[in-house]
């Protein structure tokens, strides 16, 4: 664990942002548990896809979407967060191709003003030194729900940063696959235009921190197949081989205010 990202004053209001329901668990699910409080911000929770399923029927949705609310929530408790659901459907639901990351920008316009108001409400009124973590994706593995997300918060960078230290988390199981992440990492920076971005790992340095990565992947078992249910697949593909962690883009502006 980074020193940056250790326990603080600021952990209570920590604000993690998800395009889908197990996307902050997969990322940084060790890291969420280690500061072990704050606010989990499910954006796109209207869904039929369940993993393994070849045809996603228009009636599922429903029922689907109920079943990966009540994983979110385990995964809140255990990680003493607070969790909101946004009401938007995903790529699936809107009968969009996920990875078509074409739409993307009209994506963002739709869904920023509901997505602001759901960061900036808990700001109202507080000052809190040091300020807390806003936790958002990279938009590595170039998902459409995912690069929306990631183009609010870059289009609302400058409102944003003297209310939160801003980290945009490598996307997994996406980030596993190194031609992936390599990609995904240009169009980051590329997103970020001037602004310089330092990476910073998580470590699980021990069985002991893959285990409970792992156990809170399992939160999860509707988004699980055999082939995402080991540790590789939760750790960002680097090289030379890296032991397995979790990874964070942070604004380099925001190096100056670390550890607080």
């Amino acid at each position: 664990m980074t020193e940056e990202f250790g326990p603080d004053g600021a952990a209570a209001l920590d604000f993690y942002l998800a395009p889908h329901s197990d996307d902050v668990c997969f990322s940084i699910g060790q890291l969420a548990h280690s500061r072990g409080a704050g606010m989990l911000c499910t954006v796109f929770t209207v869904t039929a896809y369940q993993a393994g399923r070849r045809q996603l029927v228009a009636d599922d949705i429903r029922a689907t979407t109920r079943i990966r609310i009540a994983e979110d929530a385990s995964f809140a408790q255990r990680c003493g967060l607070v969790p909101q659901w946004l009401s938007f459907p995903d790529a699936f639901a809107r009968g969009q191709p996920p990875f078509d990351a074409a739409p993307a920008g009209e994506v963002a316009r739709q869904i920023a003003e509901v997505v602001m108001r759901a960061i900036l409400a808990p700001t109202i009124g507080r000052v809190t030194h040091p300020r807390p973590w806003l936790f958002c994706p990279a938009g590595i593995g170039g998902h459409v729900d995912h690069l929306a997300v990631t183009t609010v918060v870059m289009d609302n960078i400058d409102r944003l940063s003297p209310l939160y230290r801003i980290a945009f988390y490598e996307d997994l199981h996406y980030a596993s696959k190194a031609d992936v992440r390599a990609s995904g990492v240009t169009r980051l920076k590329e997103l970020a235009g001037d602004r310089s971005l330092a990476r910073r790992v998580i470590a699980l340095a021990d069985e002991a921190a893959q285990l409970s990565k792992m156990e809170l992947v399992r939160l999860y078992p509707s988004q699980l197949t055999a082939r995402i249910d080991s540790i590789e697949a939760y750790s960002p593909a680097v090289a030379p081989p890296a032991m397995p962690h979790e990874a964070v883009w942070v604004l380099q502006d925001d190096m100056h205010h670390l550890p607080g």
